[in-house]
């Protein structure tokens, strides 16, 4: 509302000043309205103009009074006339034009009409800058908690990929922060600014940047949303907790973690990751209500099939009752023998007993008979639907018998076998002969199998008649086992008897591209379900903060899931150790957890070491090659040179040590060395030696000398001992 007037508002990262959307003042800051007259403007004449066109102008600046000269006179100003003398109570609530407004005329911004306007901020003071600070709350603490307060519009105008958006039409696509030319963008928003008549002075400041510190590139604060734990209402217990344990150093413990935790925020936990432990929460897509698993049972009952699974191995065939493996359809092995089918008609009643009393879902019957593409399936399957009165069935060659290998159809399975044992492959289930398919093979196309039925078919009883492998692989599969529970699991069954019926109680679940149980990103995004009412749940997607499933490792270690019952495990432990960072890491986490789930700190004593930092005191680091190798460490000067230096210096009092392979070198010469030399002094003249003397009554001077020093180290090493410790000193 004052044409001319201008706020110089100042920032560090020029980057984001697309998405500026609020300017902060200094409560209590004086400000001053400061005219400056600007040089004439003389436009070029045109031909038949008689004279040049000159243009006297101004502008008028707002400037913390305090910043005044030195902002005049870095821009070059020397001359200015003070209008007006400000608080920064008649600056707040009035309205400005951005820099630029790719936001100020878009509709449907959260909290628009309290952007672009001036606010009042703490963090804001007259000691830098010009008094006057540009907000982006997207990309600021101190921005964002200002937002918050006050409702102010947070826009994001770059991509978590770092890159302006779409909507930052003059720059979209430019990369803010780009590593090796982290400067570069930051240089054309200046150029773009002087080009709009809108830059008033730049100057270089040189301070610390948030870089990744494995790939050196730096790093953008992001306001993003996340979940918490209410950590702040476990605050009183984590002290009381925290107070009850031991901390070696006591200061460490009792008063720098003491007043972390006195501190305490609550804890985002969770992270947008592409791989992780997610969080076991699912969305409604509908209502937006969440729904938390406790448990694999949990997901497990929310996922469950409609359908019922029936599988059976075919009957008794000719291949069988010779042992020979038989895999071409319709060969001589390939039909079912006269014990096969009675088998198959012993299994009706087997499969109404199944009909009857372990579906969880309610039938009246089998609706649905799937085979594999084999004769003696085949024939299982006539019997099986000529008893339940079945006229659906399907044929399908994703459940067909295993191919063990080219050749082999007709060989004895002991001599298959006994190739396997040669090669000591019995129990490895990613081999397989030249040609044939692996147990993982098998499995990956019965779970397909399954998926895809399950998909196609609501509500029906379905008998699926199959081979030993496929049917073991298949319940291996939907369990979601390993290699490991697979193998026991085959054991457990001995083998699977011809036309034998069970259960597959089937529900997806995260699981990897073997089809074994895995609850990382990204294997659970595709596990969703329906509630009654027919509205679909997806998982949210964000992963555990690492530092959570430390803190869990006490209890998640043995698969705590709430129930105490014959749940065998030492909690709290004795003594943990760790560096000094982790006050803030895992040693919170573990208290956190502990207090939070079993109201008790995790640990009953804590030893904190410092870090050994390269010899010019910075990290040590893989890629600045910045150290020794502690191999050749060893090699050079033995491991006990190595822990007298670590045990002799600060860091055991959790504080920093430098490694200086020097000092090493000294320690393993002046130290060790000169005890190996005594050691060797005494081995060459020991030769003769009378141990039995007592130096304790020897009259020789030397030995009497001896033992005053003993005495000497005693007295001075036991100074304040009990007589419990002093005896054992002695």
């Amino acid at each position: 509302d004052e044409p001319g007037t201008y706020l110089l508002a100042w920032t560090t990262t020029p980057w984001t000043l697309p998405g500026n959307t609020a300017i902060a003042v200094g409560k209590g800051v004086t400000y001053v309205k400061v005219r400056v007259r600007l040089p004439i403007k003389v436009v070029d004449r045109k031909p038949g103009e008689d004279v040049p066109v000159q243009d006297p102008s101004h502008e008028d600046y707002i400037v913390a009074q305090a910043r005044l000269t030195d902002v005049m006179n870095h821009a070059g100003i020397a001359e200015w006339e003070e209008l007006a003398v400000l608080g920064a109570d008649a600056l707040v609530g009035r309205s400005y034009t951005p820099p630029y407004d790719y936001f100020i005329n878009q509709t449907g911004i959260e909290n628009h009409e309290n952007g672009w306007k001036i606010w009042q901020a703490d963090f804001v003071n007259d000691e830098a800058g010009t008094g006057i600070a540009h907000e982006a709350p997207a990309f600021g603490a101190d921005d964002y908690h200002l937002a918050m307060e006050h409702n102010i519009p947070v826009i994001h105008h770059v991509g978590t990929d770092g890159r302006y958006t779409d909507a930052v039409t003059d720059f979209a696509g430019l990369h803010v922060k780009e590593k090796g030319d982290h400067m570069s963008t930051d240089i054309e928003i200046i150029k773009s600014l002087a080009g709009k008549g809108l830059l008033f002075s730049k100057e270089k400041l040189v301070h610390s940047y948030p870089h990744c510190w494995r790939c050196d590139t730096p790093l953008l604060n992001y306001a993003t949303s996340s979940w918490f734990i209410a950590a702040k209402t476990l605050r009183d217990r984590m002290l009381a907790e925290n107070t009850a344990t031991n901390w070696v150093p006591d200061h460490l413990g009792h008063k720098r973690f003491h007043n972390w935790i006195e501190n305490n925020v609550d804890w985002a936990v969770s992270r947008s990751r592409f791989w992780g432990a997610p969080l076991p929460i699912w969305e409604n897509q509908t209502t937006g209500e969440y729904d938390v698993m406790g448990s694999v049972a949990d997901l497990k009952d929310k996922t469950r099939s409609k359908n019922n699974y029936i599988f059976i191995r075919h009957g008794e065939s000719v291949g069988n009752t010779s042992a020979l493996i038989s895999m071409d359809i319709n060969d001589d092995l390939d039909r079912l023998t006269e014990n096969g089918k009675e088998q198959v008609q012993a299994s009706v009643d087997q499969i109404n007993n199944l009909l009857e009393h372990e579906m969880k879902n309610k039938t009246d019957g089998v609706d649905l008979i799937i085979h594999s593409p084999y004769n003696r399936t085949r024939q299982t399957a006539s019997m099986i639907a000529q008893s339940f009165g079945v006229t659906d069935m399907v044929e399908d060659d994703r459940i067909r018998e295993r191919y063990f290998g080219d050749g082999l159809s007709g060989t004895q399975y002991d001599d298959y076998h006994k190739i396997l044992d040669e090669k000591g492959v019995m129990q490895d289930y990613n081999f397989t002969m030249p040609g044939g398919e692996t147990y993982h093979d098998v499995k990956r196309r019965m779970m397909d199998f399954m998926y895809d039925i399950d998909s196609k078919y609501e509500g029906k009883t379905i008998v699926v008649v199959t081979h030993f492998t496929p049917y073991w692989v298949a319940f291996a599969g939907a369990a979601g086992m390993d290699n490991d529970a697979m193998h026991d699991l085959r054991n457990n069954w001995g083998t699977v008897h011809n036309a034998k019926p069970r259960v597959l109680d089937f529900a997806p679940f995260p699981h990897n591209n073997n089809y074994e149980l895995d609850f990382h990103r990204p294997y659970s995004d595709n596990v969703t379900y329906k509630n009654d009412a027919g509205q679909d749940y997806k998982m949210i997607g964000d992963v555990f903060d690492c530092w959570y499933e430390s803190g869990s490792m006490p209890f998640a270690s043995k698969a705590y899931m709430g129930d105490d019952t014959g749940f065998d495990f030492k909690y709290p432990a004795d003594f943990i150790c760790e560096a000094i960072d982790q006050t803030r890491g895992w040693f919170y986490s573990l208290l956190a957890l502990g207090a939070g789930v079993f109201d008790q700190a995790p640990m009953k004593n804590v030893i904190v070491t410092g870090h050994v930092m390269a010899e010019d005191g910075k990290k040590m680091s893989k890629s600045l090659n910045n150290y020794p190798p502690v191999e050749e460490v060893l090699h050079k000067y033995g491991a006990d040179s190595l822990r007298y230096f670590l045990l002799n210096s600060p860091v055991i009092r959790g504080e920093k040590v430098n490694l200086v392979e020097k000092e090493i070198d000294d320690i393993q010469k002046k130290i060790v060395m000169r005890l190996k030399n005594t050691l060797a002094f005494y081995q060459m003249y020991s030769e003769g030696f009378d141990e039995s003397v007592d130096c304790h009554t020897s009259t020789h001077p030397l030995d009497q000398w001896i033992m005053a020093r003993v005495h000497q180290v005693i007295e001075t090493a036991t100074t304040g001992l009990d007589n419990y410790e002093l005896d054992r000193a002695c």
